[in-house]
Formats: C-alpha cells, structure tokens, sequence
C-alpha cells in the first residue's frame, strides 16, 4: 500500500459498514496535513478528484476483500469542494456490470452531494 492510500485509511472516522446488499459506507475527514492537499492549491487545499476516487475505491476493495485495479470512471460529478477537516460521508453501492465489480458512489458533506460517479475495477491478477 502507498503512502496516499494509507494516509486515507488513516483518514477514516468510522469503520467500513457494509449492508447484506454489499453497499457499504464510511466517514472521512482530512486534516491540514493531508498528504493529498500537497500542491492541491496552495492557499486554499481541495480534496483533489483522483483522492475522491481512491477513497471510493479503498472502499470497494474492503467490501470484496481483495485489491482492485481501476478500469473506468464514468459519470463523474464533483459539484463541490472538499475541505481540510470537513466530515466527508462516503457511500459505495453496487451496480451492475458484466465485466468487473461495477459501483455508484456517492461523497456527501452536511447531507449535500459533493461528488458522485461509478467507477468500474477489475481484479489485480495474482504476480508471477
């Protein structure tokens, strides 16, 4: 695991919930030192899109119990900005997909949406 995904589980408020459905949510919150904020404006630090992404991903990789690699992100809204220290509410639910474990994602802050997407993984073959 990188650094970027460990300082994002080290994010995590909550533990990960995941429903009979194999939905699952999470909370996060940012501080300051954020290894994502670097660069990512100074001045005026924003959860960048890609970390958005991850954390989707961390989640759906914790709901099938194995890494993933991402395929596709489609539909992708970020509507607002993420902030060092916001409560950030993270809900994963699957959707279907014939080729890989497919999900609608969901980034809510004060019961707004802040980004929505669905990302399309595959599984990491096994090294050789």
């Amino acid at each position: 695991m990188n650094d970027l995904m460990k300082s994002i589980e080290s994010s995590a408020l909550t533990p990960l919930v995941v429903s009979e459905d194999h939905s699952a949510q999470r909370k996060f919150s940012f501080g300051k030192e954020f290894i994502g904020f670097s660069g990512h404006f100074p001045g005026f630090p924003i959860v960048p899109a890609i970390v958005q992404i991850l954390i989707a991903q961390s989640l759906i990789e914790g709901c099938v119990g194995a890494p993933l690699k991402l395929k596709v992100v489609e539909r992708a809204k970020f509507l607002l900005p993420l902030e060092p220290d916001q409560d950030i509410d993270v809900n994963i639910c699957p959707c279907s997909s014939s080729d890989g474990p497919s999900y609608r994602v969901k980034l809510m802050v004060q019961e707004q949406v802040a980004a929505s997407f669905i990302l399309r993984l595959q599984r990491q073959e096994a090294a050789k």
